[in-house]
């Protein structure tokens, strides 16, 4: 004999409303007023919803800037064929200052379309190809598909001992709350093509309206004279004026890039294939990086990327675009401050005083 006797599909039928037979749960039911009735299939219903999570706060980014890492040797073989632009050295610390985006999904697809777009047959280039060398790495989302902030630098790489980190951040945020550069907005006019000062990456870009640059020209000014002021390396700066301040360890550390990069960087542009001062040529200067590759763009890639900008669904969703900067982000090693820009009753107390 079983030890438990199930009740088979026949005896759940005999007891089936037809059968004049009500369930346990019906006979509750049936016995709670309208009103309580009522309230019960409303308590389930919302019971069944599902609960939007509020929006992390903007700290929290701050936790977790970059992956975990596992090595202070270079292996490229880990970064997708990435080499390190300053190497690194115990009581050094890499340090960076910039403004940082966090795009819409909106916003996500209409660059993921782009990034599509620019390679071979809509993403056949860098599927196919088995080559670090000629893939379209993607900047828009991680190897696990999670989406990651994008972001506009105010400053090259900078390399800091241990004993001025304090130093360097007190004196950013005086000289930033000083130059009382209130929270902006900036647009953006088209792609292009930009590589990094070493000559070992090309990054698809999308450059910024020129008529949006005078906040961001103001605080990567005050960026620039706290970089001087360590000896670190400047941003966009003329080739004179970095000779002469490029005397600190990543500065060092760069010695070896090529003439054609000089001190200011490389734009190739979508009509020419040419190297450009970035200091003359302010639309060019700020940029926000979306993809990047090891090869230097073929003439193909530089005609497919001008193509791309003459897409009216594109040019449209880039022009669409406006983002809002309210904070300057200074990260040394894997920690990051946030500096806030001077809201609008801070400046006028200021200016009052």
């Amino acid at each position: 004999m079983a030890l438990v006797d199930y009740s088979d599909s026949d005896s759940e039928e005999n007891n089936s409303p037809e059968h004049g037979i009500s369930s346990p749960t019906k006979k509750r039911q049936a016995s709670l007023s309208p009103k309580h009735q009522v309230e019960t299939k409303r308590i389930r219903q919302d019971e069944t919803k599902v609960t939007k999570l509020p929006p992390l706060p903007s700290i929290f980014h701050n936790l977790y800037p970059t992956a975990s890492r596992t090595s202070t040797h270079d292996d490229p073989s880990l970064h997708g064929g990435r080499k390190r632009a300053v190497p690194h050295i115990d009581g050094n610390w890499a340090t960076h200052i910039y403004v940082e985006w966090h795009p819409t999904d909106r916003e996500t697809t209409t660059l993921s379309a782009i990034v599509s777009s620019t390679t071979n047959d809509g993403g056949a280039q860098a599927s196919s190809s088995s080559s670090h060398q000629s893939k379209l790495h993607s900047l828009l989302c991680n190897e696990l598909g999670a989406q990651l902030p994008l972001h506009i630098s105010l400053s090259r790489t900078l390399v800091l001992s241990t004993d001025k980190r304090q130093s360097f951040s007190d004196r950013l945020e005086r000289s930033i709350t000083a130059c009382a550069v209130r929270p902006f907005e900036v647009s953006f006019a088209d792609l292009d093509w930009v590589a990094n000062y070493e000559q070992t990456r090309w990054f698809l870009v999308l450059r910024l309206a020129r008529s949006v640059e005078g906040n961001l020209g103001r605080l990567l000014n005050v960026c620039n004279e706290a970089a001087g002021a360590f000896r670190q390396p400047l941003l966009y700066a003329d080739a004179k004026r970095s000779k002469r301040d490029e005397n600190g360890p990543a500065a060092a550390a760069g010695r070896e890039r090529t003439r054609r990069g000089s001190e200011v960087g490389t734009v190739l542009r979508t009509s020419e294939l040419s190297t450009e001062e970035a200091a003359g040529h302010s639309a060019s200067r700020f940029h926000v990086s979306i993809a990047w590759t090891l090869e230097r763009p073929s003439v193909e890639l530089l005609a497919r990327t001008r193509s791309v900008n003459e897409v009216r669904a594109i040019s449209k969703g880039l022009e669409e675009m406006c983002v809002r900067f309210d904070v300057v982000k200074l990260k040394i090693g894997n920690v990051v401050k946030d500096i806030a820009l001077m809201k609008a009753q801070e400046s006028k107390g200021l200016i009052g005083s």
